[in-house]
């Protein structure tokens, strides 16, 4: 390797990732990001949440170390055609979000090595207490030995603060 490869990939920008906390949930269940056989999406902006129109799912973002992804993980710039997002920020109808995506070619294991940080949304964790998401909550179960309606905010938040991906609730 070159001196100039060593210098462009210790000076990589963070990636981001971002999901819904049901979604956090199995993460944290299975220490995978990703389907089998299919690659992660990973952005640089790490605004996408408060930009993107299209996708719902942005109550948590996770802070990835670039550097350490690279060395398990192939990542592969990709750009998403102009006809697929549209920027709510600007009026003008042609104007589409720069995700400034890149993938890996599979689904991460071992995800929390790579996590830097994970912000969630504290707001939107009251509603994982509600019965109709309940099925989400297992691996919370399982950790506090307790029922389903059992389970309090404070579980949620112990449970979220004691894993491994460094959560700060916001």
């Amino acid at each position: 390797m070159k001196l100039r490869d060593l210098m462009n990939e210790n000076n990589r920008q963070d990636l981001y990732h971002f999901c819904g906390i049901e979604t956090l949930f199995k993460i944290i269940e299975s220490d995978r990001l990703g389907a089998l056989g299919l690659p992660v999406s990973l952005t640089r902006n790490k605004n996408f949440n408060q930009q993107s129109q299209i996708f719902n799912e942005t109550d948590v973002r996770f802070t990835i170390n670039t550097n350490k992804l690279q060395q398990r993980y192939k990542l592969i710039p990709y750009h998403w055609g102009a006809d697929k997002f549209y920027n709510r920020n600007n009026d003008s109808s042609n104007s589409f979000e720069d995700q400034s995506e890149e993938q890996t070619t599979k689904p991460i294991s071992g995800f929390k090595d790579f996590v830097k940080e994970t912000t969630v949304k504290e707001i939107n964790l009251w509603d994982y207490l509600d019965e109709d998401n309940w099925q989400y909550l297992t691996s919370v179960c399982r950790f506090f030995k307790k029922d389903p309606e059992d389970i309090s905010y404070n579980d949620l938040e112990t449970y979220l603060l004691k894993s491994e991906y460094k959560v700060k609730i916001i």
